[in-house]
């Protein structure tokens, strides 16, 4: 299963979503990163993390967007995602 992840800019905090297929993963598999489209992370890029996953991939979709979103907190899985404009 994913997970979201907090990762540092140069200007704040961004999430993006991480998906590994299990403990069983070599730590040097390899990595794509998966670019969402504009409306952002949805089930569509995780489901295209999950694909990759379970051809051996770390799949990592960044959250690209964080700067310009202007929708409520969104849930996701056990964590709440805060999307704040400075």
């Amino acid at each position: 299963m994913g997970r979201y992840v907090s990762l540092a800019s140069g200007d704040g905090m961004f999430d993006a979503f991480v998906l590994v297929a299990d403990e069983q993963t070599p730590a040097g598999a390899p990595v794509i990163i998966v670019f969402p489209a504009a409306h952002g992370l949805d089930s569509y890029i995780h489901e295209v993390c999950r694909d990759l996953s379970t051809e051996g991939f770390i799949a990592v979709a960044p959250d690209l967007f964080w700067r310009e979103r202007h929708n409520p907190p969104r849930s996701a899985g056990s964590r709440t995602h805060l999307n704040v404009r400075p």
